[in-house]
C-alpha cells in the first residue's frame, strides 16, 4: 500500500511511520545479507565481538538481548563459515570465549560495505543534512 493510500490516521501516526520505514529498510538489508551467507543476527553478533573482544555466548546473548539457545544456534553457524572460533576459557574452564577470526573480520568488511549501501538506498530520497538529522533523532529515541 503506498503512503497516499493510507488513511490520514495511519499517515499521522509516528509508530506507523517508523514500523513501515523499519521494514523497508530490513528488507533491503535482508536481502544484501543473504547475498552474503549471513543473516542480521549474524552481523550483530560479528560486530558486537569485533567490537569487544571475545566473550562468552551468554555474556554476548545477553548484551543483544538474544536468548542461549539463539546464541548457541548463531555462533554455531558462524563457526561452521569459519568466521568466529571458540577458545576455552582460562578462567571459567566451563565456558568458551568466542571470538572473531580472519576470515570473520574480512566477512565483516564485506558486512560493513552492504550495510552502507542499503543505508544510501534507504536515505535516498534524504539529502545528507537529513539523513544526518535522521540518524541523530533515532539515536535519540533508541537511547530513551
Amino acid at each position: 500500500m503506498k503512503l497516499v493510500d493510507m488513511p490520514s490516521a495511519l499517515q499521522q501516526s509516528t509508530g506507523f511511520l517508523l514500523g513501515r520505514a523499519a521494514a523497508l529498510a530490513r528488507e533491503d538489508f535482508r536481502a544484501r545479507l543473504v547475498a552474503l551467507g549471513v543473516n542480521a543476527k549474524h552481523y550483530t553478533v560479528l560486530a558486537y565481538v569485533a567490537a569487544q573482544g571475545p566473550q562468552s555466548q551468554s555474556a554476548i546473548g545477553t548484551a543483544l538481548g538474544l536468548d542461549r539457545t539463539t546464541m548457541v544456534q548463531l555462533v554455531d553457524e558462524l563457526a561452521l563459515a569459519g568466521a568466529v572460533a571458540r577458545e576455552r576459557n582460562e578462567r571459567n574452564r566451563r565456558a568458551n570465549l568466542v571470538q572473531v577470526t580472519d576470515e570473520g573480520r574480512a566477512l565483516l568488511r564485506r558486512l560493513g560495505r552492504s550495510a552502507a549501501a542499503s543505508d544510501k538506498a534507504v536515505t535516498a530520497r534524504l539529502d545528507a543534512d537529513e539523513t544526518a538529522m535522521l540518524r541523530a533523532l533515532l539515536t535519540r529515541l533508541v537511547a530513551a
